[in-house]
């Protein structure tokens, strides 16, 4: 029981986190869309928008799209063309997701620690 414990604790701290006022609201779809990305970031993958529209299991390829959007606008995405392929644009990641990972890492230590 003790695990379901540290992960209830975990759901609580990120709740709290997503609350702050310098967090970024972000509804599911956004989390799971950030979440993908960031795998894949974590890869050094570059990822394209048509890759990021292609994620099928998340949802349909409008709603990523919107999504990517309000990302973007939310500053947790950059858009950068292709410099030899102007159609081509890449998702990269900003400060401001960075430190979102960092917060919800250290939600992660908390948790398994108490």
């Amino acid at each position: 029981m003790k695990s379901s414990a540290a992960y209830l604790r975990f759901l609580n701290l990120t709740k709290s986190i997503e609350a702050l006022p310098a967090t970024p609201g972000l509804d599911l779809i956004e989390r799971e869309v950030l979440s993908a990305l960031a795998l894949r970031w974590n890869k050094n993958q570059p990822i394209l928008i048509a890759d990021a529209i292609s994620l099928k299991e998340i949802a349909s390829q409008a709603t990523l799209h919107g999504r990517l959007k309000q990302l973007k606008k939310k500053g947790l995405v950059k858009i950068i063309p292709d410099s030899s392929d102007g159609r081509r644009k890449y998702i990269e990641p900003t400060q401001k997701s960075c430190n979102y990972f960092d917060q919800m890492a250290k939600c992660v230590v908390r948790a398994a620690k108490a």
